[in-house]
């Protein structure tokens, strides 16, 4: 079961498995796993450094897609916080992630005027263009 919900002004999502509760907390200066212990308290598991942006990020399985705070689409490991790609060029002004679905990932990025909004579509695997 995975959900994504408000709690405290932090966007916390929930991974919850047959073994495990994971909660991955998005904060503006970083990302920050943690594992309940008790009620009311919890054992970080990991955190690191990625600025974010305000846009929302996806939770898709075990990797969590997140905009930096430089406009990078970033796919970050669930587990233990490694960003595996950062996808650098896919806006200017505003990146945003709309969703995931099989094998890809589907967004659209600001360019400065004349560009406008412009649709893109990333590998999950890689971060790579796949088409715009």
């Amino acid at each position: 079961m995975e959900n994504a919900h408000l709690r405290m002004g932090k966007l916390k999502f929930v991974r919850q498995t047959r073994d495990t509760i994971t909660e991955v907390s998005l904060h503006l200066d970083r990302l920050v796993a943690e594992k309940p212990a008790e009620p009311r308290s919890a054992v970080q598991i990991w955190a690191n450094d990625l600025s974010t942006s305000t846009s929302s990020p996806i939770l898709a399985g075990d990797r969590i897609y997140v905009v930096s705070e430089k406009g990078d689409l970033c796919c970050v490991d669930v587990n233990d916080g490694r960003v595996l790609w950062k996808s650098t060029n896919v806006g200017l002004d505003g990146v945003i992630a709309h969703d995931v679905s099989t094998g890809v990932v589907h967004g659209s990025g600001e360019w400065d005027p004349p560009g406008g909004w412009r649709p893109f579509v990333l590998s999950l695997a890689t971060g790579e263009a796949i088409s715009a």
